[in-house]
């Protein structure tokens, strides 16, 4: 029996099979340079944070922008970032904690800005990738607290417990936690003296993701959700500033 055809056809198919995997690995390579191009002339990322906040606030910061868990940064890499776009699959965990970061982190680089829409897209992909393939988690939610806008202009998870609440972070609820990760979604409507809807709105968003993320249980967002605001805040009074100023 004559068994040229067969071997021809698997060795066709040999060669097929890496031709293509060459075609994959060049691609890989060429977007992996890319990436490096982007990274390079948006400028170097900051280090990452080393305050050690208290595991209730980590994960706020994650259910403030992740709808799911699990509470775990995973490194996208440029070939499974478009694949996934390709595809309309969902991004790695941690993607959307990382995107939010890395805008944070371009906007404050002065030699970014301005940028063209396209520039900016690619210059915030390029560092959230960086922050994937070299932050934790716990880098990642410290950062994302460290550079958060509050309401009344406030900066930062340390003057915005202080504000709110009259506490340190370390001394914060899960249900004070969650307020405040809510308020880092829409800081310029959400002040909760002056709209208390609008802020409990946010609040229950934000257990409802770490519900979602399997980081509290039902009966633990409850409890937490029976405490109205009002009886939380600092007592103040002055909603009759246009501004919301700090008082």
């Amino acid at each position: 029996m004559n068994n040229a055809g067969p071997a021809c056809i698997g060795r066709w198919t040999v060669r097929a099979l890496l031709v293509s995997a060459l075609i994959a690995v060049g691609s890989a390579a060429a977007l992996e340079i890319a990436y490096r191009a982007v990274l390079f002339s948006t400028g170097k990322p900051p280090p990452p944070p080393r305050s050690r906040l208290p595991i209730v606030v980590q994960s706020v910061a994650w259910a403030s922008v992740e709808a799911r868990g699990p509470m775990k940064m995973v490194p996208v890499w440029p070939w499974s970032f478009v694949s996934a776009l390709r595809s309309d699959g969902e991004l790695p965990s941690g993607w959307r904690l990382a995107s939010v970061d890395a805008q944070r982190i371009v906007s404050n680089n002065a030699h970014a800005k301005p940028k063209p829409a396209l520039k900016w897209v690619l210059s915030t992909s390029a560092v959230a990738m960086w922050i994937t393939r070299h932050w934790t988690t716990e880098e990642a939610t410290d950062y994302f607290w460290q550079t958060a806008a509050f309401p009344r202009d406030i900066q930062g998870l340390a003057d915005s417990a202080s504000f709110f609440f009259g506490k340190p972070v370390d001394g914060l609820s899960l249900n004070q936690a969650a307020l405040l990760g809510g308020l880092t979604i829409e800081p310029q409507r959400a002040d909760p003296y002056c709209n208390s809807r609008i802020a409990e709105d946010l609040r229950r968003r934000v257990m409802t993701n770490l519900q979602r993320s399997a980081l509290i249980g039902p009966l633990e967002a409850r409890e937490a959700m029976s405490v109205p605001i009002d009886a939380m805040l600092v007592p103040r009074n002055d909603c009759d500033s246009p501004l919301g100023h700090r008082r």
